[in-house]
């Protein structure tokens, strides 16, 4: 029996919205990530740049050319 993709089949997918940081919170969570952590480095690129998480887990080094980001259009 197949009963784990029947269960998943049966239950649909399951969506969570997580609401945004107010934007008054964002320098005070901002300030203190050490660049020295590379989770912090993407955290404040997603922040300043204001894009999807999934671009930041693929970004590539030859995507940035003289500190522009170029973020391709399938992701």
């Amino acid at each position: 029996m197949q009963l784990v993709p029947k269960a998943k089949a049966s239950l649909g997918k399951f969506i969570q919205n997580i609401p945004a940081m107010p934007w008054k919170e964002v320098f005070e969570f901002y300030q203190p990530l050490d660049d020295n952590i590379v989770l912090n480095l993407a955290l404040k690129l997603l922040i300043l740049t204001g894009v999807r998480s999934m671009p930041i887990k693929r970004i590539r080094l030859e995507e940035i050319n003289q500190s522009i980001w170029i973020i391709p259009k399938k992701i």
